[in-house]
């Protein structure tokens, strides 16, 4: 029953409040305009690259761009010690995602 109610509460109430709030903030801020459209095709960008990396991946979810620049040395060294492994990078941050995209630490980044 409470994981029905929490389904009927985050499904039908605060998601679509939430998704047409930042809908609505996006056409008034560049960041979030630019972060919800670093996101469309986030799950077709995925699949491809785990059709194309069966093996192991790491994922480093960081926050801000300083957790991400953190975050680049430990790649590094997993990378070197476990060439076999793929590393992935998420952030919040749309900021994180410019600065990112030469970065040969990590084979996936969103």
């Amino acid at each position: 029953m409470v994981r029905y109610f929490s389904f009927l509460i985050y499904g039908w109430l605060i998601f679509p409040f939430a998704f047409t709030g930042l809908q609505v903030w996006s056409l008034f801020n560049e960041k979030v305009r630019k972060g919800l459209k670093g996101r469309k095709k986030l799950f077709k960008r995925l699949k491809k690259f785990r059709s194309d990396n069966s093996g192991k991946v790491i994922l480093f979810h960081c926050v801000s761009y300083g957790e991400v620049l953190q975050a680049k040395p430990v790649a590094r060294r997993i990378k070197k010690r476990y060439p076999g492994i793929k590393t992935a990078v998420s952030f919040i941050s749309p900021s994180g995602y410019d600065n990112l995209k030469e970065s040969a630490e990590f084979d996936f980044k969103t």
